[in-house]
C-alpha cells in the first residue's frame, strides 16, 4: 500500500468536531541514508587515541600516525594506511617523534599530507611546534621561519579555495589555550589576524565544506564545554546560528563528506560536573543546520578517536580512541546504505483559535528502520487533529 491515514487524537474524545487537519507530508524520493558498519581487518594498529588520520587522494589510502598507546607517557610513531579492506604497517626512514593530540590534513594542490605539534611521549609536558609532510614515501621535516606555539589538540582544516592549511586554537601548558588562527602554504606559516574569531579553546573539531569553500568549525572547550558552529571564509571567522546542534562537547571528530555535501560529526567529551561522558551521536551539517542521524548501528561512545572521509569508496573512516580507560583498536565505516526518504510539507492547514497548525521535522529525515518524528504546533487541545502521511500530493495510489 502506497499510503496510510493516521488519525491522532490529541486529547481524550469529545462531542466537538474535529475543526481542522494538518498538512500532508510527503514521503518521496528516495535517497541513501548513513549507518555505521564495524569491519574486522586481520591487521590493524595496536589500541591508542588522540592519532590522526587523513585521506591521501593521490594514492588512494587513508593515512594514521601517532596517538597514545597503553604504556603512559609513551605515544607511538608508526605510519599506517588504510586501503579500504586491511590496514598496512609502512616502514619510511624517517618519522615524526611519537605523539598525541598532533593534527594532520591533505593538502590537495601540493599532494601532501602536512602534520604538525601534539604532545611528546617523554616524561616531561613537552609541547610540539614542528611541522612535517609526508609525500606517500617518507616524512620530512619542514624548517619554516614562523611557526605556531608549541600545542596540542587543535583544529586543523585545508583549505582548497584559497590553496593553504588553516591552523586554529589548541591547547599548551597548564591551563593555557589559544584563540590564533594560522594557514600554512607548504612553505611558511602566517598568523592571521581576523576581525571575528571564536573564544580561545582547546579541542574543537574542524574540516573543509567544498561545496561551499568554507572551513567549519565546532565546539571545544573554553573554559565550558561548546556547541557553536563557526565558518571560516578566508577573511573572517563568521558564527553560524543553527536551529540544532550536537551537545556542547570538546574532542569530536568532524570530516567532510564530499559525495553528500555534508560534514559528519561523532564522539567527543561531554564531560560535566567533573565525571567524564563522551559522546556516541552522529550528526551532519549542511551548511546550514544540524541534524542528528539516529543511526541503528554505530561505535560505543568515545573520545580521541580520529576519523577521515575516503573519498575513492566515499565512506568515512574511523580508527580508536577511548573511553574513560578502556582504549580501542576498532575500525568503523560510515556510508550510504538504507533507504530514507525527504520530507515536504504540503498544502496548509485550516486556522483555528490558536492559530494555523504547523508541521515539521523534530529530528532526522525518515530512515528506514528508525523512529520519524514530527513537531506538530498550534493545536487545539480539546479537538481532534488529523494528519495524513503518504507519497503524493494529488493521489493515494502511484
Amino acid at each position: 500500500m502506497n499510503s496510510f491515514l493516521l488519525v491522532a487524537p490529541a486529547a481524550p474524545r469529545r462531542t466537538a468536531p474535529i475543526r481542522f487537519g494538518l498538512a500532508a507530508t510527503l514521503l518521496a524520493v528516495v535517497a541513501p541514508a548513513q549507518i555505521w558498519q564495524q569491519v574486522q581487518p586481520a591487521v590493524r594498529p595496536a589500541l591508542r587515541h588522540h592519532h590522526c588520520m587523513a585521506f591521501d587522494a593521490a594514492r588512494d589510502v587513508v593515512v594514521l600516525f601517532g596517538g597514545r598507546g597503553l604504556v603512559w607517557p609513551n605515544a607511538p610513531d608508526d605510519t599506517w594506511t588504510w586501503n579500504g579492506v586491511d590496514w598496512l604497517l609502512l616502514q619510511p626512514s624517517m618519522a615524526p617523534p611519537g605523539r598525541g593530540g598532533a593534527n594532520m590534513v591533505y593538502d590537495s594542490g601540493r599532494q601532501r599530507i602536512v602534520l604538525f605539534g601534539g604532545h611528546g611521549s617523554d616524561l616531561g609536558p613537552r609541547m610540539l611546534d614542528d611541522t612535517w609532510e609526508w609525500d606517500g614515501f617518507s616524512w620530512l621535516q619542514r624548517t619554516p621561519l614562523h611557526a605556531p606555539a608549541a600545542r596540542y589538540d587543535f583544529a586543523m582544516a585545508y583549505d582548497a579555495a584559497r590553496a593553504c592549511t588553516v591552523l586554529f586554537g589548541g591547547s599548551g601548558l597548564g591551563p593555557l589555550r589559544f584563540g590564533d588562527s594560522w594557514t600554512w602554504d607548504g612553505t611558511d606559516w602566517t598568523q592571521l589576524a581576523p576581525t571575528h574569531s571564536p573564544s580561545a579553546r582547546q579541542a574543537p573539531a574542524m574540516t573543509y565544506d567544498s561545496a561551499r569553500a568554507r572551513c567549519v568549525l565546532f565546539g571545544g572547550h573554553d573554559g565550558q564545554y561548546l556547541a557553536d558552529t563557526w565558518q571560516w571564509d578566508g577573511t573572517d571567522w563568521v558564527q553560524h546560528a543553527t536551529a540544532h546542534a550536537p551537545s556542547p562537547l570538546a574532542g569530536a571528530a568532524l570530516v567532510y563528506d564530499s559525495a553528500n555535501q555534508r560534514a559528519v560529526l561523532f564522539g567527543g567529551d561531554i564531560s560535566s560536573g567533573g565525571w567524564p561522558f563522551f559522546h556516541d551521536e552522529t550528526w551532519e551539517y549542511d551548511g546550514q543546520d544540524w541534524v542528528d542521524q539516529l543511526c541503528l548501528t554505530a561505535p560505543a561512545r568515545r573520545y580521541g578517536m580520529s576519523m577521515a572521509y575516503d573519498e575513492t569508496r566515499a565512506n568515512v573512516v574511523l580508527f580508536g580512541g577511548a573511553d574513560t580507560q578502556v582504549f580501542m583498536d576498532d575500525t568503523w565505516l560510515f556510508a550510504h546504505d538504507l533507504a530514507a526518504a525527504t520530507f515536504t510539507p504540503f498544502g496548509q492547514g485550516c486556522p483555528g483559535s490558536v492559530g494555523t497548525p504547523q508541521l515539521a521535522l523534530a529530528g532526522g529525515l525518515p530512515i528506514v528502520g528508525t523512529t520519524f518524528q514530527v513537531a506538530c504546533t498550534n493545536l487545539q487541545l480539546d479537538h481532534f487533529t488529523t494528519m495524513w502521511l503518504g507519497f503524493s500530493s494529488t493521489n493515494w495510489t502511484l
